[in-house]
């Protein structure tokens, strides 16, 4: 993993450590998914290097993470603070459920560390989707995460 990427994983691992010691994320419904935004986007750096997936897979996963460490995407972290993290999240999400689709879950679960199935916590990001960033985000997000 690059250096930058390596920073931003750093980065985002610090943010939301702090977050999770503030009261307001104990009150929040999506925070076992803002909790696993370091991993997924660990996961997606990973899987871009992984030389049994298709190039069009790759391109997918690119643009997830292009997208992830954007600074001005459809929920800005600048702005939103750790809500921000949730397009991001849904996004890695959709993209991670079509490389599952078209390529099959192990190859994405070979790469995944933590105890949750990852193929369980996608399909539950996906379906809690539109519910975490609102119908028209979600619907943009879809869009995104098609291959073109």
């Amino acid at each position: 993993m690059s250096e930058y990427f390596g920073d931003f994983y750093d980065a985002i691992q610090i943010d939301i450590k702090d977050w999770l010691e503030t009261p307001d994320a104990l009150e929040n419904k999506w925070r076992m998914y803002i909790e696993k935004a370091p991993d997924l986007f660990l996961l997606i750096c990973k899987l871009t290097m992984e030389e049994e997936l298709p190039m069009l897979e790759k391109a997918r996963l690119s643009a997830a993470l292009a997208y992830f460490v954007a600074p001005d995407d459809l929920i800005p972290e600048e702005t939103e603070g750790i809500r921000g993290y949730l397009d991001d999240i849904v996004l890695t999400g959709l993209v991670l459920n079509g490389i599952r689709k078209n390529t099959g879950a192990e190859i994405i679960r070979k790469h995944w560390s933590l105890e949750k199935d990852v193929v369980e916590l996608v399909n539950e990001i996906v379906d809690s989707g539109p519910r975490m960033v609102g119908q028209e985000i979600y619907n943009s997000l879809e869009q995104m995460s098609r291959p073109t």
